[in-house]
């Protein structure tokens, strides 16, 4: 027996686009307040499918733990702004996610654009206490960027339990050798930078924030 997930009945015009259209409704159900979103690829705006919504700080979270629940395929997770006459505007979120007809294999393009990541587990068990985890890791980071910066600048790093296990060269090092010895969605993979430009939200899987 199939379980019936509640969403949206609104109508939208334009209509939705029809991969996206079914995220979109879960996620209005649950109290976001989408703004945009298309499926991605030639002659749309976003080179993958994704969801633009408003909210503060918490709000990407609160997305992320409804999409993942509902075993939405999240990609990543951004808070963005954008620059309108010579300024930023925003912040607002995006939810992008994994196109199974244009992606390569999940294993290989785990990335977060700020710039963190979890694992495809994640993605598929839809555990809120994983997201809320690694969001206490990634604000972990934040709280001691300077003296992370000092020690592992332009390295990329792997953050599990409060600590730095780990300081790679590339994001796919990173995640390979870190995969070695611990689950999927266990541990944040971020660039370690000075500013805020290094943690323009992005989440593990890929991640922005």
């Amino acid at each position: 027996m199939s379980r019936e997930v509640p969403m949206s009945t609104e109508t939208f015009d334009p209509p939705l686009d029809k991969e996206t259209e079914r995220a979109v409704r879960i996620l209005r159900k649950g109290g976001i307040y989408t703004i945009a979103s298309c499926d991605g690829g030639k002659g749309h705006p976003y080179p993958e499918p994704t969801i633009q919504f408003d909210g503060d700080r918490s709000e990407g979270f609160k997305a992320l733990a409804i999409a993942l629940q509902h075993a939405l395929p999240v990609h990543a997770l951004k808070r963005t702004w954008t620059i309108e006459d010579g300024e930023p505007t925003g912040p607002c979120w995006e939810l992008i996610f994994w196109d199974e007809n244009r992606t390569p294999l999940r294993e290989e393009r785990l990335m977060i654009s700020q710039r963190a990541y979890y694992g495809e587990h994640i993605l598929r068990k839809g555990s809120e206490m994983q997201a809320e985890a690694l969001q206490v890791e990634f604000h972990w980071y934040i709280e001691h960027q300077d003296e992370l910066v000092r020690q592992y600048d332009g390295k990329w790093i792997v953050i599990v339990g409060h600590e730095v296990i780990g300081a790679y060269d590339s994001d796919m090092e990173a995640y390979s050798e870190t995969t070695k010895t611990h689950e999927l969605g266990t541990f944040l993979i971020q660039l370690c930078g000075p500013g805020v430009e290094n943690y323009t939200q992005t989440v593990p899987s890929r991640v922005s924030f």
